[in-house]
């Protein structure tokens, strides 16, 4: 505990931040005094030689013109800004340009339509060179130099970004990353708050304020909604990833909600869509060809279940089943949509699968020009094929591999690579395939390589601990270290979507941004993971069946910032430490170091008095034997349904008991409850690392309810 506490002393004392920083403007859809503006310096500064000052920005809407930086001579007055401009004719177009305010315009460049639709970051800077008279500008890469007479090599200036002064309009944008430096100086702001108006340079030696702030670190851990569909019947959602959009495949009509203008077109079909009755299927892009791939597999057995129909939940009318038992023609199970003439054409009329095939993994090879399917589940049964349908010849086989065999599971997530190969993450289902046998909740990632067609299991955790399943796709991080996807307790009528980080060489896995509520009550609900090429955000989006008929449904997509940070990074953006202060700063420290000193001598000496008034050993009948173990030599007990185990450093003992009888019998001061399933020795812990605690080689999941009682016995901030 002593070592633990000296280490949150020392974090504190060389401030250490790590936050996502960034702050939006409020800009002229809003009222006047509710318009951001940030003063970068509390004071006056002088600036020798030169004034630089660079940062990244990005527009989150075209139509609000105004300043986004102005830098004022405080002795002549004089003010050189940097203003968006925006046409609002039938061109619409987005210039950048440089102003002598109330002077003259000395610089324009039109802004490419796509940096602002996009929402693009784009590199700024902006320099004042006193010796050489001249304004050196560069924006997104492109670098224009514009003669200035500077009176002197050497004068104090003031720098605002947005509103300030008599000038009100303010920009829809955002910047991060704000450097500014002279030739006697350099400064860095990281702009990591989560809320407060005094805003601080990076060494803390400077302070400015900002007046009506929304903090972006906010963005990079609030999952924010932008659309939801209600929809009267099953609706495929498609996305395409070239022009950041989404389809979603209604009875008569596509919707085309592109999501960076956040704008939806309806688009009636040019003839009609006739798939089978299903309550599954996907869709997919089809670059090559600018076409929509769709697949959808039969109700027709499914529906004379009555005992499945019963557990999926749903409610067919008996004149609905013979509807769907009856044999039509021309209705397809594969078919694809023209995105140049939004007409259906039927591929196959055979059934992909024998049974309806729930929550599998689905993608197109496009180089082959064949879809790929694994897995999924369907009539009691979980299953682990690999099928291949190539849509140009209607030939449906298995794909045969060698190496390590994955086992039955549906809900798993999956990417494939340009390099023909395919990892496949997690899931449910368990060994055999058979779900009467009971299920297992998998941590394991595979990467099948389609070129050798062989599987590789990269690792496998504790499936325990991961009780969830998993959204079809992850998306793998630039770095390939990494990927992330989405999760929920399927196993509940409603739950909460988290975004996991995980490694690929380890399964190390962190939790990232806050959680969305997901009704799960209907089993062809699902969720989806998908990244923006333009701007790297992360989206995802919900389908929730309203009915037991499995038709009004409602889709609702959310968006949040790359890279999404912890809770604890969220919590650490409002950390500002004043080191204008620095007395009072080192009083606090002092204080809470010897608060630190206190609370372990006090702990040290319940400890011993804990030890005068109670036995420091128990008797456990074990093996058919009384056995006499010491309280010191107990790491651990778990739980094992009807029995504990006790996990001393030597060996462990099976007792015939429940985890709360048990844990009646131990000091309440020595041990503590981490799980629903565990107990551990406090005086064993040696580390925690976000939701695993670790004694010595051994670690214990930390259930969600015990985090911060365990936070307050060990007397910590942060687990």
């Amino acid at each position: 505990m002593f070592r633990n506490s000296v280490l949150v002393f020392s974090l504190l004392a060389n401030y250490v931040l790590v936050a996502q920083g960034g702050l939006t403007f409020i800009s002229n859809d809003k009222p006047k005094d509710e318009r951001t503006s940030y003063h970068v310096f509390e004071e006056e500064i002088n600036f020798k030689d030169n004034l630089k000052v660079s940062f990244e920005m990005t527009f989150y809407s075209p139509l609000f013109i105004g300043e986004i930086l102005s830098i004022k001579n405080t002795r002549n007055q004089k003010e050189i800004s940097l203003y968006y401009k925006y046409t609002y004719n039938e061109k619409n177009e987005s210039f950048i340009q440089i102003n002598k305010v109330g002077e003259q315009k000395i610089y324009q460049s039109k802004i490419p339509d796509d940096i602002i639709i996009n929402g693009a970051w784009i590199d700024v800077q902006f320099t004042l060179d006193f010796i050489n008279d001249k304004i050196v500008f560069s924006f997104d890469g492109n670098t224009v130099e514009i003669p200035q007479n500077f009176e002197r090599n050497e004068d104090k200036y003031d720098i605002v970004f947005g509103k300030h002064d008599i000038y009100f309009d303010v920009p829809s944008f955002k910047i991060i990353n704000l450097d500014v430096s002279s030739d006697n100086f350099e400064l860095n702001f990281p702009l990591n708050q989560m809320e407060g108006e005094e805003v601080y340079s990076k060494n803390k030696r400077h302070k400015g304020y900002v007046d009506n702030p929304y903090w972006l670190i906010g963005d990079f851990y609030h999952w924010k909604k932008t659309r939801t569909f209600l929809q009267s019947n099953s609706t495929e959602v498609v996305f395409d990833k070239v022009n950041s959009s989404f389809y979603l495949l209604a009875n008569t009509h596509l919707l085309r909600y592109n999501f960076l203008l956040n704008t939806v077109d309806s688009i009636p079909y040019n003839n009609k869509k006739s798939f089978v009755p299903s309550l599954s299927g996907k869709g997919i892009i089809d670059y090559k060809n600018n076409s929509i791939i769709v697949y959808k597999t039969s109700m027709n057995r499914m529906v004379k279940n009555d005992l499945l129909v019963q557990k999926l939940g749903l409610t067919i009318e008996s004149e609905k089943k013979e509807e769907i038992e009856k044999k039509y023609k021309d209705l397809y199970t594969v078919a694809s949509l023209s995105l140049d003439t939004f007409k259906w054409e039927s591929i196959d009329e055979e059934n992909l699968f024998e049974e309806i095939r729930f929550h599998n993994n689905t993608f197109l090879d496009n180089t082959s020009g064949k879809m790929i399917m694994f897995g999924g589940y369907s009539n009691f049964q979980y299953f682990n094929d690999f099928t291949q349908y190539d849509l140009s010849t209607k030939e449906k086989s298995k794909v045969i591999f060698t190496g390590d065999v994955i086992p039955p599971r549906f809900f798993a997530s999956h990417s494939y690579t340009d390099n023909k190969k395919l990892f496949i993450y997690g899931g449910v289902g368990n060994m055999s395939g058979e779900e009467h046998i009971g299920r297992k909740y998998f941590d394991d990632l595979y990467e099948i390589d389609f070129t050798k067609k062989s599987i590789l299991r990269k690792w496998s955790g504790e499936n325990e601990l991961f009780q969830s399943a998993s959204s079809e796709n992850l998306i793998l991080n630039p770095d390939g270290l990494s990927f992330y996807n989405l999760s929920f307790a399927e196993n509940t009528s409603s739950a909460n979507i988290q975004l996991k980080k995980v490694q690929i060489k380890d399964g190390r896995t962190v939790l990232l941004g806050d959680e969305i509520p997901f009704k799960t009550n209907k089993f062809p609900n699902k969720i989806n993971l998908f990244q923006l090429e333009k701007n790297n955000r992360l989206v995802l989006y919900k389908k929730e069946y309203l009915d037991n008929q499995i038709q009004n449904n409602q889709i609702s997509f959310y968006t949040i910032e790359f890279e999404p940070v912890t809770f604890d990074g969220f919590k650490q953006g409002q950390v500002v430490i004043d080191s204008f202060l620095k007395y009072k700063l080192f009083v606090v420290f002092f204080l809470i170091f010897l608060l630190i000193i206190f609370i372990y001598l006090i702990r040290k000496y319940s400890i011993s008095k804990i030890k005068k008034i109670y036995p420091d050993y128990l008797f456990v009948r074990s093996n058919r034997q009384n056995i006499k173990i010491s309280f010191l030599d107990i790491l651990a007990v778990e739980a094992l349904k009807d029995y504990i185990k006790i996990v001393c450093a030597d060996k462990t003992h099976i007792v015939h008991s429940n985890l709360s009888k048990f844990e009646a019998s131990l000091p309440a001061e020595l041990f503590v409850r981490v799980h629903r399933s565990f107990i551990v020795n406090i005086n064993k812990i040696t580390s925690i690392d976000v939701d695993l605690v670790y004694l010595d080689k051994r670690y214990y999941k930390i259930g969600g309810k015990y985090i911060e009682g365990l936070k307050s016995r060990l007397n910590i901030t942060k687990v």
